[in-house]
């Protein structure tokens, strides 16, 4: 558990720094470069990349991550099992070098959905966006810069298998700081010499991120073991096995380079991903079609404000659970056969772990929902003027207003992101490829109903009736596709419990907010919506007016809520706080081996 938390401490360190900087290059660049390139290169070559690098990786990132216990043990017994002939010795060897030859499988794959997709972008992308300045430019860099990363993938992986999470944090923390200095230089640059570079910007960023990515993640690889001795004693380069060394199948091509217990179970992941890619990029890609430039680039503003609490806080977590949950729920399969009993027992308490864990998540999960729905939506204007000034186009009538909507909307829909996450990284860790499979068929059937609900919340009658942009409607439809795969993960989890007798239940009566705390944060939601009411209209003016009159009232609504928000964390205090004793203790009485 130790472990666990340090883990995770240091991958939320490093999303907070990197959605910092990305705060502050998105607060500099929303003054010097134009909405077009801002929503060009946020919305359209962000969801290429993204899209790239998804379809390589995640299935096979997913399904390495469960031989993570076993290559570690693999790897220790290298060196030594290196100088003994038996056969045990060399199917523990050849076992070791299946696992590092599938850290490459995404590599061939990324190229061919690289230039795959960059060719139909290329001849399908709408004039108006094409005829922007350095387009063309832009759009190469992008693609070398997607070919650099896709090379570090296999680095990559070994970090994650190998647990090195301090290393990967400053080298991804490296990167995107390189990131932000180039991006801004090159945009600065441009805008000191009178030259429209926004496009060139983003993409010499994403470039030099791509390339120092690629070269820290590989440079232990090639130095001598007294520059880095982290450096592991065995080499991270494919090789195919010897036919002697592996026994006869009818796969043997296939089995000389990778097992086919994880072929199978990345090819499984990675089909899923195809769907789970478009319901997790889906809006960009239709807001890209449907929407002006413009209007994109006031889209992408949103989403990279409202997108800081999920990086930051969300994806270390989903990131972190999955490899406790892959290591807990595969220690069946990693512990030694002779034992069996001992093997039992083991899978047991990995289960009950993982059961506990996932409660504990999941009620931290909920009560912060109810933060966000509570204190999002009455201070994202107020929170939008201070970042952006009380002149800025987006807090006005205009194109880009929907932004303030848009934000209030997106604070209702980061709890089902977070409860979302913890949920799939427990179901891609315990699902066996037969499950895999039928939730790829349900992921085909969310797909219809994300659609269906995008041609529902953007229609006409949705701007008429309920006064929908696009854009809202979008992030609707997005909240209707999480709750569907909410249901199916809570569904499965608990399934997947009670068919193993953990001897404790999923249950969410442990894991919902007590009827007091509920009652506390409507009461909240209640007096900030009053509050915002007597000052919202004003922040919408191009000029406030009132002077120190309009600035009182401006902190006399921000103390409401900060009032509202402190009584709300001492009423989660005393009526969880039998919960959390429980919890502090069980954490204070782990084992350190955990």
């Amino acid at each position: 558990m130790t472990e666990l938390l340090t883990t995770g401490l240091s991958l939320i360190g490093l999303q907070l720094v990197s959605r910092l900087l990305t705060f502050l290059l998105n607060q500099t660049l929303v003054r010097f470069a134009s909405p077009e390139a801002l929503g060009t290169a946020s919305i359209q070559f962000e969801v290429l990349i993204n899209t790239v690098l998804f379809f390589s990786r995640e299935g096979v990132r997913g399904g390495l991550s469960r031989t993570q216990d076993e290559f570690n043990r693999l790897s220790e017994a290298g060196p030594s099992e290196k100088k003994d002939t038996s056969q045990g010795s060399l199917l523990s060897i050849t076992r070791r070098q299946q696992i590092v030859n599938a850290c490459f499988v995404p590599i061939p794959i990324g190229i061919f959905f690289s230039f795959v997709l960059f060719f139909v972008y290329r001849f399908t992308v709408h004039l108006t966006t094409a005829q922007q300045p350095h387009f063309q430019t832009a759009l190469l860099f992008y693609l070398i810069a997607v070919l650099l990363e896709l090379i570090s993938e296999p680095a990559y992986i070994h970090l994650i298998l190998a647990g090195k999470t301090p290393r990967r944090v400053k080298v991804e923390g490296t990167a995107v700081t390189i990131k932000t200095v180039t991006t801004l230089f090159v945009v600065l640059l441009g805008y000191r010499l009178g030259r429209d570079w926004g496009l060139l910007g983003f993409a010499t960023g994403q470039l030099a991120y791509s390339l120092s990515l690629t070269i820290c993640f590989w440079a232990p690889h090639f130095a001598s073991p007294s520059d880095h001795p982290e450096r592991t004693t065995l080499a991270l380069f494919p090789r195919q096995i010897a036919e002697s060394q592996i026994r006869p199948t009818k796969s043997f091509f296939l089995d000389s380079w990778v097992a086919k217990a994880d072929f199978s179970l990345c090819y499984a992941l990675t089909r899923q991903s195809i769907i789970k890619q478009f319901l997790t990029e889906g809006d960009k890609m239709i807001i890209s079609k449907i929407c002006p430039i413009a209007h994109q680039g006031g889209y992408a503003l949103a989403m990279n404000y409202g997108s800081l609490i999920a990086r930051i806080l969300f994806q270390p977590v989903e990131e972190t659970s999955r490899l406790y949950f892959s290591r807990s729920l595969s220690t069946s399969r990693a512990a030694p056969k002779e034992d069996e009993s001992s093997s039992e027992d083991s899978a047991m308490a990995g289960l009950q772990a993982s059961v506990d864990l996932l409660t504990n998540l999941t009620q931290f999960q909920l009560h912060l929902g109810l933060i966000f729905v509570t204190f999002g939506p009455p201070y994202v204007r107020l929170g939008l003027w201070i970042l952006l000034g009380p002149h800025s186009a987006y807090l006005r009538e205009g194109s880009a207003s929907t932004i303030v909507e848009v934000l209030r909307a997106y604070c209702t829909l980061l709890p089902l992101l977070g409860l979302n996450g913890i949920l799939e990284a427990f179901v891609q860790s315990a699902a066996d490829e037969a499950d895999l499979n039928r939730m790829s068929r349900l992921m085909a059937v969310w797909c219809a109903v994300f659609v269906a609900a995008v041609a529902l919340f953007s229609s006409s009658w949705a701007a008429r009736t309920l006064l929908l942009s696009a854009e809202v409607g979008m992030v609707m439809a997005t909240g209707v596709n999480m709750i569907c795969r909410i249901v199916y993960g809570w569904t499965f989890s608990r399934r997947y419990v009670h068919h193993r007798k953990a001897g404790r239940a999923l249950s969410l009566a442990k894991a919902a907010p007590s009827s007091f705390t509920i009652v506390a944060f409507i009461l909240a939601a209640i007096l900030t919506r009053w509050s915002e009411t007597r000052y919202d209209t004003t922040l919408s003016t191009e000029k406030p007016s009132g002077g120190l009159f309009f600035y009182r009232g401006m902190l006399r609504h921000l103390l409401n809520g900060l009032g509202c928000f402190c009584g709300c964390l001492i009423v989660i205090a005393l009526s969880e706080r039998n919960r959390l004793r429980q919890l502090l203790f069980s954490t204070s009485n782990k084992p350190k081996s955990e």
